[in-house]
């Protein structure tokens, strides 16, 4: 009976140890591992410049002409608009990258033009202003918008012109960046 007992003692030892040992590990073999790999973004402009057309100082005061996103004029002030060339133009943007993701535009809050034939003689454009894929008009630096499903957008921009009683007449020129990046 020693021999019994001590059989089945062993048995249930072998068994029991057999069973813990196949409880200690687990194998889950369905496991994914993922990762977004974003494309650089890509911006060009459209021949057109930021073109406020030309314009006619009325009188010694000081004015504005604000450049919408769809091409429309409002002078104000001591300024007009004039129907002859250059006519105003708005530059589009044509923005690049990884399809669906949002991105966000940043331009100076102001920056200046100056005369060609008098580089002293400034003018300033501020308040510029964005048009998404013709959306409708918003503040542009730090407006935000989504690439569509070909990785692809398009802005305009607007601003205001700022013309004081000082300026001489002729062209005036100068230049803004714009930059884009995902948000």
């Amino acid at each position: 009976m020693k021999k019994n007992i001590l059989f089945v003692t062993f048995v249930i030892l072998v068994a029991f140890s057999t069973s813990l040992k196949a409880q200690s590990s687990a194998t889950l073999s369905d496991n994914s591992a993922k990762v977004l790999l974003i494309i650089p973004m890509g911006i060009s402009k459209d021949l057109s410049d930021l073109n406020f057309g030309a314009i006619t100082l009325l009188t010694k005061a000081n004015g504005s002409i604000v450049l919408s996103t769809d091409g429309s004029r409002e002078p104000s002030g001591g300024v007009t608009t004039s129907a002859i060339k250059p006519f105003a133009t708005n530059p589009t943007f044509s923005v690049t990258g990884s399809k669906n993701l949002g991105y966000i535009l940043s331009v100076p809050t102001s920056f200046t033009v100056k005369g060609k034939d008098v580089p002293t003689s400034i003018m300033t454009i501020d308040a510029l202003t964005v048009s998404f894929n013709g959306t409708d008009e918003i503040q542009a630096n730090g407006a935000t918008s989504v690439l569509d499903i070909d990785g692809k957008g398009t802005f305009k921009v607007g601003g205001t012109l700022k013309v004081t009683s000082d300026n001489g007449g002729g062209e005036y020129e100068g230049i803004f960046p714009v930059t884009v990046d995902y948000n």
